[in-house]
């Protein structure tokens, strides 16, 4: 189609890919000092596409949680 933007590929293809993002703004929780919470699983859990899902949503990530 012409003048057409071109389509990026979806980041959020399905709702467990929000189980991700999830997890990564746990692991990032769990990295502060005072951290309310501790996870040590969800940086695991969350993987490279949940870390590339987060940072793409959560550009502002400091205080996330709050």
């Amino acid at each position: 189609m012409a003048g057409a933007e071109p389509q990026t590929p979806l980041l959020v293809r399905n709702f467990s890919d929000t189980a991700l993002w999830a997890a990564m703004h746990r692991a990032w929780e769990m990295e502060r000092p005072d951290a309310l919470f501790r996870d040590p699983f969800a940086r695991k859990l969350a993987g490279e596409r949940g870390e590339k899902i987060a940072t793409r949503f959560s550009p502002g990530r400091k205080d996330a949680w709050s």
